[in-house]
């Protein structure tokens, strides 16, 4: 007997196990006074104990019955009849069953919910049935609910053959024969079966029929929130709410819809408003919102730790898509009326390991597709109103955002402009490897190069590098004696800087400043 059933069919904390009804038994006689021998084997423990197997024997055998009316506690045959009051039966051996991968081409923005009894299909295949060769189209449906996971691009579930039609004559399909999705799920692109899909040898298991019987329930309830919520997603639509006005007449509803383009799809607007009307009950008045999609599209300036990166680079492409993916997530976590936050946005990138920094462009656009297009360059420049003192994007109340499905982000490498200092020195005599002591030097010009204040009185801000400072850094923190010469090559305009004792040299801030080659000559005694 399970514990969540003893608490609905029992009062709570009634042990109705052999060993407790054996024990308040006894200590009821005991109490009572009448009787008080617990000795094992004396005549009121041997009478005691037989009536308590048989009445354990019964609790056990009236639990079972109560969980056997129930969809999440019946089992085997049990589920079987109570299915059945659903128009479900269990799918026998002998059924086509395999694995089917849901894909699409870019990360999930959002969990996006495999529902149990999704169906799967493909072009039509011959077979023989009493001797005539015709076609069959090959349906499966879904065994139980899968998550495809926000960032995720492909998930497998186990699929088997639907109970509509006949299909003994199809002995096995082939990879990739299965390829449709009769009713389209918004969010996925593309199905198909990696591997062939055979005939099982077992019956349907139980966890795979209450997760297609749940499935039948929620279909034939009506006139429902939920109901009615439901009807809107089986069209294959994601996002949907559905409300009752708490200071609005009895009998209307909102129902609030807000997929990326949905307010442009004719059709599928259409076929959302017949599986209202079909749901709701009669005298309920249903009003449907399509939120308007703001395609936001930001151009985004990366860059890397890694100094030799190019966009010609193998690594390039999947760190771009990787922050891609990162973005979308953001963006398709927000809601109608949300900010996009600059910082936020940021942080999504700095996230990865790879990324050293990031800007955004002047070209980070946000604002509806015009009507008519699908061209996402048209909405370049028309937002640069709704940037809030460069904290980030508003959306009206009725507006939700989203990334183009195809166009994405605009992310480039950032090109790295390298100032790059040559130093020549003298060093007391010493017995250290010359390895060693250009380690030094390297090691104390970073450090003295770090401490340098920049010049914010021009833009962008750099800052002076000085003989006599660098060297006062060195003779400070090395066996330096002297520094014989400085030269600063800007390596993006191939121009050489000459720092002496009365010339100096500057570093922009959009310069990364790296230590070149080093020369070191050792004094003698």
């Amino acid at each position: 007997m399970s514990e969540s059933s003893a608490k609905e069919l029992f009062p709570e904390g009634l042990d109705t196990s052999f060993q407790g009804v054996r024990e308040r038994m006894l200590d009821s006689l005991e109490s009572s006074g009448l009787l008080s021998d617990r000795t094992p084997g004396s005549v009121l423990r041997t009478l005691v104990e037989t009536f308590s197997r048989e009445m354990a024997t019964f609790y056990t055998a009236l639990t079972l019955a109560h969980d056997s009316g129930y969809l999440e506690t019946a089992q085997g045959p049990a589920l079987d009849k109570v299915v059945a009051m659903l128009g479900v039966t269990r799918a026998r051996a002998g059924r086509l069953t395999g694995k089917v991968a849901l894909a699409r081409a870019t990360p999930a923005p959002e969990d996006i919910i495999i529902p149990a009894g999704l169906r799967v299909s493909g072009p039509a295949v011959m077979v023989t049935i009493k001797g005539k060769s015709e076609p069959i189209t090959p349906t499966l449906e879904v065994a139980e609910q899968a998550v495809l996971r926000r960032g995720e691009r492909r998930v497998l579930v186990v699929a088997q053959e639907t109970q509509d039609h006949d299909l003994a004559a199809i002995p096995s399909l082939a990879p990739g024969a299965l390829n449709q999705l009769p009713r389209p799920l918004l969010g996925v692109e593309t199905v198909s079966n990696p591997d062939p899909i055979l005939r099982g040898g077992a019956d349907e298991p139980d966890e795979s029929l209450r997760a297609r019987a749940r499935v039948a329930l929620r279909a034939g309830e009506q006139a429902t929130r939920e109901s009615i919520e439901a009807a809107v997603r089986a069209q294959g639509v994601q996002q949907v709410t559905v409300e009752e006005p708490q200071d609005g007449p009895a009998g209307q509803l909102i129902v609030r819809i807000s997929d990326p383009g949905f307010e442009r799809d004719v059709a599928r607007q259409e076929a959302v408003r017949g599986a209202i009307r079909a749901t709701k009950a009669a005298g309920v008045r249903a009003s449907v919102i399509y939120l308007s999609t703001v395609y936001f599209a930001p151009e985004i300036i990366v860059e890397v730790e890694d100094e030799q990166m190019t966009a010609e680079h193998p690594d390039w492409p999947a760190l771009r898509a990787e922050i891609d993916a990162g973005v979308r997530r953001y963006v398709g976590g927000l809601g109608a009326g949300s900010k996009i936050l600059l910082d936020k946005l940021r942080a999504t990138a700095l996230a990865i390991p790879k990324v050293r920094s990031v800007s955004f462009g002047a070209q980070t656009a946000l604002g509806p597709l015009p009507e008519g297009t699908t061209d996402l360059t048209q909405i370049l420049n028309i937002a640069t109103d709704r940037l809030t003192e460069g904290v980030g994007w508003a959306l009206e109340a009725q507006e939700t955002p989203a990334i183009h499905p195809t166009l994405g982000a605009a992310i480039y490498l950032k090109a790295v402009s390298r100032a790059r200092l040559n130093v020549a020195v003298s060093m007391q005599n010493n017995s250290l490897p010359l390895a060693t002591l250009q380690e030094s030097v390297r090691s104390a010009l970073t450090a003295w190069f770090n401490t340098l204040p920049p010049d914010a009185s021009v833009t962008p801000p750099q800052r002076t590098l000085k003989q006599s400072s660098a060297e006062s850094a060195l003779k400070d923190k090395t066996l330096t004696k002297a520094v014989k010469a400085m030269q600063l090559v800007h390596e993006h305009t191939g121009e050489t800087e000459y720092i002496t004792s009365s010339t100096d040299a500057v570093v922009g801030d959009e310069e990364r400043f790296i230590i070149g080659r080093i020369t070191v000559t050792v004094e003698s005694a």
